[in-house]
């Protein structure tokens, strides 16, 4: 984001947390066919095709083990969301494309859509749109579309080195 009025600015990758890409095993222990889809709860999509993620643990899907928000994101074919730093950053780092609807109200939207375009694949819809299901060209153009490297988030090492280097040892 452009932030000129601050003189001590220091430009770092992403802090992200990333995770395992556990398609096949999702696919594996939850039988799904291709057409099938995981879905928040709070979406409250009752169809045949969609599975609710939060029941994952409640119908054994993993005994004794947890699966991640993040590895699910990095095991799903798309985010769909409103645009947020941490969904953002989360999905580029996992090389999940990204479908969003607009956050007119929210002023950082503009810098995190702009970074996103330069950084993964991602397209925005309206909320009409996404509320009617009418979604379907958006997530084909997206899918036949090249996908970009995952972005690799070294702040953490990257400043560490920076402090490091400040330190009189």
């Amino acid at each position: 984001m452009p932030m000129t009025s601050l003189p001590n600015l220091i430009p770092v990758s992403p802090i992200a947390a990333t995770g395992t890409n556990r398609r096949a095993e999702l696919g594996r222990r939850l039988k799904l066919s291709s057409g099938e889809e995981l879905v928040q709860d709070s979406w409250q999509i009752e169809h045949p095709d969609a599975i609710v993620l939060e029941t994952l643990q409640t119908k054994n899907f993993c005994p004794g083990t947890r699966m991640s928000f993040c590895d699910l994101l990095s095991s799903s074919d798309m985010l769909i969301c409103k645009p947020g730093y941490g969904s953002f950053v989360e999905a580029a780092c996992s090389g999940t494309p990204v479908l969003h609807v607009a956050r007119a109200d929210w002023p950082e939207a503009p810098a995190l859509i702009e970074w996103l375009q330069r950084h993964s694949l991602c397209r925005e819809v309206s909320r009409q749109m996404l509320e009617q299901g009418r979604i379907a060209e958006e997530l084909e153009e997206i899918w036949k579309a090249p996908h970009p490297s995952p972005i690799i988030p070294e702040s953490a090492r990257q400043e560490a080195e920076r402090l490091t280097g400040k330190l009189d040892l």
